[in-house]
């Protein structure tokens, strides 16, 4: 009797929004159910699923499979995900220069 497993994978915890988040689940057995919680109040039963946070935050997100077939029929697995806000950088205008003209620029923000 094989067993149920709920791990998973993604391509980055930590990344800048918007993020494309590619997550993958271990490989089970056939007919197993999944039920991904991303956190943001979305949802996906797909096995690999792609989902885009679009606001900075640190999420929890859940992966519950279930498979009646398994010795432990459910197994739950939690993972946090973090997402930051994209770095943001202003440069100051530059005016009055010509073409082949050596400028200066000068940015601030972001990090």
């Amino acid at each position: 009797i094989p067993r149920i497993d709920a791990r998973f994978n993604v391509d980055s915890v930590d990344r800048c929004t918007p993020a494309n988040i590619n997550f993958s689940s271990v490989p089970n057995i056939t007919g197993t159910i999944y039920h991904w919680d991303f956190g943001d109040g979305t949802t996906s039963s797909v096995p690999n699923p792609i989902h885009v946070y679009t606001l900075p935050n640190t999420y929890i997100c859940t992966l519950i499979v279930t498979n009646t077939l398994a010795c432990i029929p459910s197994d739950t697995f939690i993972r946090n995900i973090v997402i930051v806000a994209s770095p943001t950088a202003t440069i100051a205008p530059v005016t009055n220069f010509c073409l082949g003209d050596s400028i200066n620029l000068v940015a601030s923000g972001g990090s």
